[in-house]
């Protein structure tokens, strides 16, 4: 039922898995099917849906929502910012010095489009790139619980990813070390 071609039913056959059982594999196989819902519906209710799912599910099995981070990233190419926004707060908790590079880099490729894509608008355009500047920026200040030599990986691949677009920004080191944005 989980790869049913009703996305009712899968959504509903995924919800009971992890309702019935904590198993790892159960779980799993529940935030595959939500991860493949994201990506495949396109009415955004659904997709705010889904991602209050992954969300409840990252709560308690961090690590099955790590292993499908790059999928849930995919849905950042939605045209709406509040999806994007959403994706980006499911994301930023699960992102380790081992997947922060290609992170980085899906943030800068989906920034470049924005940028690039004459039919969206300049404003759309804009609210999505505070969005991922201010999520890097939480990112590196709050330093997601990485040791010094991995947030030294983190502030390199934020550097790469500033190489990108640029925006009217100002970056500031505060006196306690933490980093701060004005736009």
């Amino acid at each position: 039922m989980l790869s049913s071609n009703s996305a009712a039913v899968s959504y509903e056959a995924a919800w009971t898995l992890v309702s019935l059982s904590s198993a790892p594999t159960a779980v799993r196989a529940a935030a595959v099917t939500y991860a493949n819902l994201l990506n495949s519906q396109n009415d955004n209710n659904v997709k705010m849906i889904v991602l209050e799912r992954l969300e409840e599910i990252k709560t308690k099995h961090s690590k099955i929502v790590q292993e499908l981070l790059m999928d849930i990233l995919r849905a950042l190419s939605s045209p709406n910012p509040d999806i994007c926004k959403k994706v980006l707060d499911v994301a930023l908790d699960v992102v380790t010095a081992r997947n922060v590079s290609d992170v980085v880099t899906t943030l800068k490729r989906e920034v470049q489009k924005m940028t690039q894509d004459d039919n969206s608008s300049e404003a759309k355009g804009i609210v999505y790139c505070k969005i991922v500047v201010h999520t890097l920026m939480d990112f590196i200040a709050t330093d997601s619980g990485m040791q010094s030599k991995d947030k030294e990986a983190a502030d390199m691949a934020a550097a790469d990813a500033a190489a990108g677009p640029k925006m009217i920004t100002k970056n500031i080191v505060l006196s306690d070390g933490a980093y701060a944005t004005q736009m």
